[in-house]
């Protein structure tokens, strides 16, 4: 497949690696994140609005075969594990395929928000990947990898599988966060301003199920599960506050006191009798936090679901403060609704 003409493949400006092979994880991710930060300005306000839906990626390579063979295998290992403890497993992304032939004869799927191009040409003189946001739709990412063999393809892949599944992982945050933006129930972000010094964008139809001092529980109930977002804060005293056996403890004593399952006397609790909670440092919104995910029961019940946290420190208070968000969906997939709560907590702005 040949990259040649403005209506081609090729993203100008964006190569970020020589030699792939010999590049850290870590080196790796930082580079494909720093490409991510550059548009294409000369389009901007001129790019129609990207479609496509959640946790969906397009993947365009040059043939069936590629895809039937060790490039698709390595394509979905890549972007199809399974996401992060959730109590019945659902892949990361949804992958839909469609030969170069396809996408380059129209341009109805270059509106997707979601592309990854892999190509394969002897023509290459090196393995390189490429980034692009908003290149012919937008919100958009585009990430394109190139090869002049499919094994050189598959190499790339498996050094770049953690930052190309993490930008998707953002791009995706970020498409929901406009989305819940145009909207946004205003006055209860105004409340949470209030109460703590930060802004939430929440959507519509969610409410504030109660308060407390230095507490507040938000909820969206449908028939079919629940969506909950759970912020509490705290003085900050030391470096404790981001200790996991901390962290766990003062989500269990916040939800007993405040969390009642449906049954008199339940309340909600960390469940650790299959899988214990998992916990990495993150920068989250140039903020150091701990991030908790895990798996959440009610004592008394039988109510459970999965659960992630961020913690960090309001540095303008010396306040600890919790954003921790739950999903409750029995029976159904939960990919989604967790996606969309870790897009609110993400969309986190202080005064």
């Amino acid at each position: 497949m040949k990259s040649t003409g403005s209506e081609s493949l090729t993203f100008l400006n964006t190569r970020i690696m020589e030699n792939p092979y010999r590049l850290t994880e870590r080196v790796v991710y930082l580079m494909v994140f720093l490409m991510m930060l550059s548009c294409d300005g000369s389009k901007e306000g001129k790019l129609s609005r990207s479609s496509g839906k959640t946790a969906e990626i397009l993947v365009v390579t040059d043939n069936g075969e590629q895809w039937d063979g060790e490039v698709g295998d390595s394509i979905r290992s890549c972007l199809q594990g399974d996401y992060a403890l959730l109590p019945q497993s659902e892949p990361m992304f949804e992958l839909a395929h469609i030969p170069i032939s396809n996408f380059t004869g129209t341009k109805m799927f270059r509106s997707h928000h979601s592309i990854l191009i892999a190509e394969i040409d002897d023509s290459i003189l090196r393995p390189l990947v490429e980034a692009k946001k908003d290149y012919w739709a937008r919100p958009q990412t585009v990430i394109r990898l190139a090869s002049p063999t499919d094994t050189g393809l598959v190499r790339i892949l498996n050094d770049y599988r953690e930052g190309i599944s993490d930008q998707f992982i953002k791009s995706e945050r970020e498409r929901l966060q406009e989305i819940f933006g145009n909207f946004g129930d205003h006055k209860l972000g105004q409340k949470v301003r209030e109460a703590f010094g930060f802004y939430l964008t929440i959507p519509k139809g969610f409410y504030l199920a109660s308060e407390g001092r230095e507490f507040m529980w938000i909820r969206q109930e449908t028939e079919h599960h629940s969506q909950g977002l759970i912020i509490y804060a705290y003085d900050y005293t030391d470096t404790s506050a981001f200790h996991p056996e901390r962290i766990i403890a003062f989500r269990n004593a916040i939800t007993r006191e405040h969390i009642p399952g449906p049954s008199a006397n339940s309340y909600m609790t960390v469940s650790d009798e299959v899988v214990g909670p998992e916990f990495q440092a993150v920068d989250f919104n140039g903020i150091y936090a701990m991030r908790a995910s895990g798996l959440w029961k009610v004592v008394g019940d039988f109510m459970g679901g999965p659960f992630l946290s961020y913690t960090m420190v309001n540095e303008k208070n010396d306040k600890v403060i919790t954003l921790d968000v739950y999903v409750y969906a029995p029976n159904a997939p939960k990919r989604d609704l967790l996606m969309q709560l870790d897009a609110i907590a993400y969309s986190l702005k202080f005064n």
